[in-house]
């Protein structure tokens, strides 16, 4: 007797009437279901088929072989391609001889190093045939039942689509699965990789994402949409979906109430996922979800961009460092001035307040140490009760680190205060749902009156008017253009003195412009000349050698930048982005934004880039220890000198004093 390979194959009707799709036994849990399912204590009809493949040659690769096994297929599937198999993955078929011996299992090895595209698979036991080298004619080929096409999972995703972490794409899946009934598995998930697939194992349905380095976004590298399972055809362990959860129930109430504080109650909630999603929750997860949706449109992120202006109130200074870190916090000018003008003595107070406002105003900090210098030599009470209980950088507008423009008090939010004097004694929830109200109201008033405003009118009228009023004097100031490509103009002042103003990057070396953020007179007089220059007729020659002049500035400061840069020449914006060329995949660059190869945009590696900083900052911090040893060197002089004056003036006292005495 020779071996012999041979292989069962396992399938039933679960409807003992009328036409449907057969079920196929491939693993241990479906022969569980078979044993469970039936009624009246009757089983379905098992029709066992028995398949003598061809010989397998000793040596086959384990594609020949995937191509080749029949093992644990559907007859429909058998033309379909198999998945992705790692290398170090290898399967044994399993054989068994003609005498009875017991047959081995079919084995799957994987590595769990490696990335897992498909699960471990119980292949079903073959079995032995007793009937030797009896010709057995092969099956014919099984055509799709009416039922059994594919579908659509009705998520939507895109190749490349990007999601700000795990989490938030399991979300949408999540969403997905519930919506359309299906189940998935999870078959890797780490820092690099998030593999899913359809909880049926034939069913090509497949989404891999992966992490972006060095963030917490996941891109979608890999997504087969459709189902080729049925959802009928599914076990009940294998249709057993995760409960729902109050993130998902959050999600759903996003959707459907979009931007509404007010929501169903949780009784109504529970329906509304059970008629959404096809779920039930119970009502403490409905109550949660519910609360987590308020608590998403409430939360305003952390950021350095956010500035808070108060009265110096001790609970609210505190409130804000725990829960606000990265958030900027100043002080409002009139309550403080308030404090200041109680604490000056033998002097005009509103002098004081007036001088302390006009100083918490001053734009540049060379005059603002002069002004503080002189208000502390004028008001020394009130400028020790500043230098004791605050610092500059609260209410200093040159000195501050955030960005609060032209506001330096708390004025709106007294107004806002009085507008809604009773509302503030509601709870929370009405509270909130009044200043919403209210704020639409003003939005749409104010919506209206811009629309029936000019077209020629691009500023608010605040900034509209202000500027209209600094034309008259921003037309007579002398302008000289000294960089045509990064809009560089010097402004002379009516004060005759020389302002430095750079239209591109909204500065002025007065820094009303980069303060306030709405232009200054220099600005603007410089923004005249540009215009007017832009719009005169000039030699074609004339423009021709300009143009070729700006392109050779370019690529002379693209060539001499060093270090981190912190914008293009060509006025774009930085990027720290991580190549996807072939050539340099994987590399960090500093790059401009609208970046091409064509020498007059940056381009530079992440590496070259910091090491010609770290050189920048240790040069700049020896030039700093020269200065200030020789500010040491400097000091040491004063002193000396300083003593010698104090001698020469005790002689001068002395000299006093005796011819005092003699005169008397």
């Amino acid at each position: 007797m020779h071996e012999r390979k041979v292989k069962l194959q396992m399938r039933y009707n679960a409807v003992l009437l009328g036409p449907i799709e057969e079920i196929y036994i491939t693993d241990d849990e479906d022969v569980g279901v078979y044993i469970s399912s039936g009624e009246n204590n009757r089983r379905y009809v098992l029709n066992v088929d028995v398949i003598t493949p061809p010989e397998f040659p000793e040596q086959l690769s384990r594609v020949e072989l995937l191509n080749k096994s029949y093992v644990g297929k559907n007859y429909a599937e058998l033309d379909s391609n198999e998945d992705e198999i790692r290398d170090s993955a290898a399967i044994v078929l399993c054989e068994c001889e003609e005498q009875g011996t017991e047959p081995n299992e079919a084995i799957m090895e994987v590595d769990d190093t490696q990335d897992l595209e498909i699960g471990s698979r119980d292949e079903s036991m073959d079995r032995c045939d007793d009937r030797g080298d009896e010709y057995v004619e092969p099956p014919p080929v099984v055509e799709p039942g009416q039922f059994k096409k594919e579908w659509e999972d009705g998520i939507g995703l895109i190749l490349r689509q990007k999601f700000p972490s795990r989490a938030a794409l399991q979300e949408v899946v999540d969403k997905g699965a519930f919506a359309n009934s299906f189940g998935y598995v999870i078959k890797k998930s780490d820092k690099e990789r998030y593999v899913l697939r359809c909880s049926k194992e034939s069913c090509a349905w497949l989404i891999r994402a992966s992490n972006i380095r060095n963030t917490s976004i996941y891109s979608i590298r890999k997504y087969n949409k459709m189902h080729t399972c049925t959802r009928i055809s599914k076990s009940s362990t294998r249709m057993r979906k995760r409960k729902g959860t109050p993130e998902l129930v959050a999600a759903l109430l996003h959707d459907t109430f979009p931007g509404q504080m007010e929501t169903p109650v949780p009784k109504v909630i529970m329906e509304l996922v059970q008629m959404k999603l096809g779920v039930k929750i119970s009502y403490s997860t409905a109550l949660r979800g519910k609360r987590q949706a308020i608590c998403d449109l409430k939360v305003v992120p952390d950021t350095p961009e956010l500035v808070f202006m108060s009265d110096r109130n001790s609970s609210l200074i505190k409130g804000i460092r725990n829960v606000y870190s990265a958030a900027h916090h100043g002080y409002c000018i009139w309550h403080l001035s308030q404090n200041v003008k109680g604490h000056a003595s033998n002097v005009n107070r509103d002098v004081v307040t007036w001088k302390f406002m006009e100083l918490s105003r001053v734009y540049t900090m060379a005059e603002f140490e002069r002004e503080y210098k002189i208000f502390k030599l004028r008001y020394p009470s009130a400028a020790n009760y500043l230098e004791d209980t605050t610092v500059k950088e609260k209410w200093a507008s040159c000195c501050f680190r955030g960005e609060r423009y032209n506001l330096d008090t708390s004025n709106c939010v007294e107004s806002l205060n009085s507008v809604f004097l009773n509302p503030r004694k509601y709870s929370l929830i009405p509270m909130l749902d009044a200043i919403m109200s209210k704020i639409s109201v003003w939005f749409n008033e104010h919506r209206k009156e811009a629309a029936s405003g000019s077209n020629d009118n691009k500023l608010v009228p605040l900034v509209e008017n202000y500027l209209h009023d600094l034309w008259i004097d921003a037309e007579k100031l002398k302008v000289t253009e000294l960089n045509t490509f990064q809009l560089e103009h010097n402004v002379r002042g009516s004060e005759g003195r020389e302002y430095l103003v750079n239209l591109l990057l909204k500065t002025c070396s007065c820094k009303v412009f980069d303060i306030q953020k709405y232009p200054c007179v220099h600005a603007l007089a410089a923004f005249i000349a540009f215009e007017s220059d832009a719009t005169r007729t000039r030699n074609p020659w004339y423009d021709g050698m300009k143009n070729a002049k700006r392109i050779y500035d370019q690529l002379e400061e693209v060539g001499m930048m060093e270090g981190i840069p912190k914008r293009c020449p060509c006025g774009g914006r930085i990027l720290d982005k991580i190549s996807e060329n072939d050539g340099d995949k994987g590399k960090r660059y500093y790059q401009c934004n609208v970046y091409k190869n064509d020498g007059l945009h940056i381009r530079k590696l992440w590496d070259k880039a910091m090491v010609e900083e770290v050189t920048r900052l240790r040069e700049e911090v020896d030039n700093h220890h020269k200065k200030i040893q020789s500010l040491e060197y400097y000091q040491e002089e004063m002193h000396s000198e300083l003593k010698g004056n104090g001698k020469e003036i005790q002689k001068l006292k002395e000299l006093v004093a005796h011819l005092a005495e003699t005169l008397l």
